[in-house]
């Protein structure tokens, strides 16, 4: 009777080697290319982090050009009835401006996403059409909600969804 325990002792043990090799062989398996996808994606991410971070420099340009027209009293003044910048006289809001239109037709055109270049272009429409200050100060907070969507979308952060709705 002892032979046949040890016996049934030892069956049991090979039969928990035999499961437990394989398991723990999966998981060495596993936990390695885990961990070689988490190493790709640190460096995609750090491959990325320099665009990434010019965009975002140019966000805030583009959304402090855009609230500083929106905010501005008074209207554009252009005496020589020209539509380059050239013909403006110097106030804040020509400043902002031309501010905005350097970087809607310039260095923001290559790095923005698709929906901020939406947004530009109807902050951009209605600025040149001559919009009423609320129509501009609605676009300026539609513009910077936009480029706050596209920063914690690319940086894997998260932004308030309803900042600044009352």
């Amino acid at each position: 009777m002892l032979i046949s325990t040890l016996e049934l002792i030892d069956a049991g043990c090979k039969a928990v080697t035999a499961v437990a090799i394989p398991v723990g062989g999966w998981w060495s398996i596993r936990k390695y290319f885990r961990a070689r996808m988490d190493e790709a994606r640190t460096a995609s991410f750090e491959a990325k982090k320099p665009f990434l971070a010019k965009r975002l420099d140019l966000y805030v340009d583009a959304v402090t050009a855009a609230a500083d027209v929106a905010m501005a009293e008074s209207q554009l003044t252009n005496p020589s009835g020209v539509s380059s910048l050239d013909g403006y006289e110097k106030n804040p809001l020509n400043d902002a401006t031309a501010r905005f239109y350097r970087l809607y037709f310039g260095p923001l055109t290559m790095v923005e996403d698709d929906q901020v270049a939406i947004a530009m272009a109807r902050f951009y429409t209605k600025l040149k059409n001559g919009g009423a200050r609320e129509d501009l100060e609605q676009l300026a907070l539609d513009l910077a909600r936009t480029c706050r969507d596209s920063i914690g979308a690319e940086w894997d952060v998260q932004v308030a969804k309803n900042h600044g709705v009352l």
